[in-house]
């Protein structure tokens, strides 16, 4: 697909696909994510960072990692103020209810999912080391987000779960830097890219 020049404009780097490509979706100065219900068999969670970790300019945030992941309804939005124009916003809005999204990969200053039925599915461990952290959630020192400068605190926490004992966060809400679906957006079955002149992201 052909982004619109718009969206570039606005701060939202989009590249996806749906079915067997993936999907990636970044912002240097952040985007909202939201799905009705999202739920995984794992998930993992440790510090990370937004940016070069080697300047002042990087910025702390989340890394979660979630495997065998679906989504009950998906959106993005972006609001930039550009330079002449104003604010610009942007909302992208997947059609469909039901998207298979596999193993995804998440790097979010916020993260909350505060809808009933939310809960943590399986086995929760703790790692209190950073090399514990790395072996704990599954990740090696050159995974993207991940603090390889050392300045995270080591933290990690992974809950392994089933098919029949799964994370479910309902009411999601992330402001992510960055998104990566693999596996693509399998399920897409419509594609709107909404645009407003506005510090409002329009609805989908």
């Amino acid at each position: 697909m052909t982004v619109p020049a718009t969206v570039l404009s606005a701060g939202l780097g989009v590249a996806v696909l749906n079915g067997m490509v993936g999907a990636a979706f970044a912002s240097a100065d952040s985007f909202k994510l939201t799905s009705p219900s999202l739920s995984a068999t794992d998930l993992s969670v440790r510090p990370g960072f937004a940016g070069p970790a080697t300047t002042a300019g990087s910025k702390s945030s989340a890394v979660a990692a979630v495997s065998g992941a679906s989504a009950n309804g998906l959106g993005m939005a972006v609001t930039k103020n550009i330079p002449v124009v104003g604010d610009v916003s942007v909302a992208f809005c997947p059609g469909g209810t039901n998207f298979v999204l596999g193993d995804t990969l998440l790097n979010a200053a916020e993260l909350s999912a505060n809808g009933a039925g939310t809960k943590i599915g399986g086995a929760i461990v703790v790692g209190a080391t950073q090399s514990g952290a790395s072996s704990l959630a599954g990740w090696s020192d050159g995974d993207t987000g991940y603090d390889t400068a050392g300045n995270g605190s080591g933290f990690a926490l992974t809950a392994n779960g089933d098919a029949t004992n799964q994370t479910v966060m309902n009411d999601l809400s992330a402001t992510a830097y960055r998104a990566d679906l693999p596996g693509g957006l399998s399920g897409l079955t419509t594609l709107a890219i909404k645009t407003a002149k506005s510090a409002t992201a329009p609805t989908c």
